[in-house]
């Protein structure tokens, strides 16, 4: 209490003003910091898991179709239907492989790497098989071509099996990251209402002190007073 008398009022009430005014600037950097780490995590989300998630899942759809298709071309004899179904399917296979470049070009870890280098050695053998079938049909040769449909069904069954693991390591990625952005939330929330309560104590002690401190020098100067 001794040095506060030694202060002047008027810089009394500057380091009181801010004071208070530095533990608000505080509050609002902390939650300024913490909001742009859940933007951050979000956007992250957002670009990579389900991104991919959702290109893997288109990725699954055309193969299904590719399937509905070789069957068509199995069971339909008609000149106009099948070229128009090989022509559907070579383009569902040129929109996978796009696709699978735009996956591989997400920022993919090592899991995902080693998984996509899996579905891709399927992919490969996947695309040969169909072309045979493809070419096959063109040329009307049906003669083994149910074989050749079905060793295309376990390179497809294969690949399938690494898209479902990779979209379910996207969800938990995700989920991981939606948990995280949970945890920063809740310790930003303690740290916010931590400060503001620290700020509100400190104010109301700093206001206590500094009255009774100008208390005490209003009585000393009416004690003088009085005594003149």
């Amino acid at each position: 209490m001794k040095f506060l008398s030694k202060i002047k009022v008027k810089y009394k009430l500057m380091i009181s003003y801010i004071s208070i005014a530095l533990i608000v600037l505080l509050v609002g950097i902390i939650g300024i910091v913490n909001l742009r780490k859940i933007n951050l995590a979000s956007t992250s989300m957002y670009n990579i898991q389900f991104s991919s998630i959702d290109t893997l899942h288109k990725i699954n759809e055309n193969f299904l179709q590719v399937k509905s298709n070789i069957l068509t071309l199995l069971y339909d004899k008609d000149d106009m239907v099948i070229d128009q179904v090989i022509q559907d399917t070579n383009r569902i296979i040129n929109e996978n492989n796009s696709l699978i470049e735009k996956y591989k070009n997400l920022n993919l870890d090592d899991y995902e790497k080693k998984e996509l280098e899996k579905f891709n050695s399927n992919f490969i053998k996947y695309k040969e098989k169909g072309n045979l079938v493809l070419s096959n049909v063109k040329q009307r040769k049906y003669n083994d071509i149910e074989m050749k449909c079905k060793d295309m069904d376990i390179s497809r069954v294969k690949m399938e099996d690494s898209l479902k693991k990779l979209i379910d390591y996207s969800s938990y990625e995700a989920n991981e990251v939606d948990k995280n952005n949970a945890r920063i939330f809740s310790r930003s929330k303690i740290t916010i209402v931590l400060f503001v309560i620290i700020g509100l104590v400190f104010a109301v002690l700093l206001a206590f002190f500094m009255t009774w401190d100008i208390i005490l020098s209003l009585s000393n100067i009416k004690n003088y007073a009085n005594n003149l």
